[in-house]
C-alpha cells in the first residue's frame, strides 16, 4: 500500500474533521490543521503504522493526535488577565485609535459584563483547569460549569458584536 493511495482515500473526511475541531480555534487555520495531520500520517506510514490499518482506524487515530496537538497548542497562548490591563497603554494593545474615554468604557464593559463567580470560573479555566476540577472547586457538578462557561462565551459575543459598530 502507498502512502498516496491512502491519501487519496480519506482526505475527503480528513479536511472536515480539521474544519470541525478548527470551529473554536479561530487562531489556526484549517489548512495548517490538515497540513499537521499529513504531517501526522506521514511519520506513521514511514513507521510502519498504518500498514493493514483501516481508513477508520486511520482517522481516528488523525483525530485523537489532532486534538492533543490543539490542547497543546492552547496552552501555549497567553492570556491577558482584564484587571491587569494599564488603560493608558491600551490604545497600543488594542491597537484602536480612540480616546481614553472610549477605551475605558470598553474596559468597564468588559469588567462588569461578568458576574465575580463567572470571573473566577473563567480566570480557573484560562489557567488550564479542567471542567471537573473547577466544578470541585465551586463544589457543583461540571455540567454546571460548562453551562456557566456556555453563558460567559455569549456574553463575550455579544460585547463583541457591539463593540464592532
Amino acid at each position: 500500500m502507498y502512502f498516496e493511495e491512502i491519501l487519496n482515500r480519506i482526505s475527503p473526511t480528513l479536511k472536515k474533521i480539521t474544519k470541525k475541531l478548527n470551529g473554536k480555534y479561530s487562531y489556526i487555520d484549517d489548512n495548517d490543521l490538515f497540513q499537521e495531520a499529513l504531517l501526522f500520517l506521514w511519520n506513521s506510514f514511514k513507521d510502519g503504522k498504518l500498514a493493514n490499518k483501516t481508513d477508520s482506524y486511520i482517522l481516528q487515530g488523525c483525530y485523537f493526535y489532532l486534538k492533543n496537538y490543539l490542547r497543546n497548542k492552547d496552552k501555549k497562548i497567553n492570556f491577558i488577565n482584564i484587571e491587569d490591563i494599564d488603560l493608558r497603554k491600551t490604545n497600543t494593545f488594542i491597537n484602536l485609535s480612540t480616546n481614553d474615554s472610549t477605551i475605558k468604557d470598553i474596559y468597564d464593559i468588559l469588567k462588569n459584563s461578568l458576574s465575580a463567580k463567572e470571573r473566577e470560573i473563567l480566570k480557573l479555566y484560562l489557567n488550564g483547569m479542567t471542567m471537573r476540577e473547577i466544578g470541585n472547586k465551586f463544589n457543583v457538578s461540571h455540567v454546571m460549569i460548562v453551562k456557566m462557561m456556555k453563558k460567559i462565551r455569549n456574553k463575550c459575543k455579544k460585547f463583541k458584536e457591539e463593540f464592532k459598530r
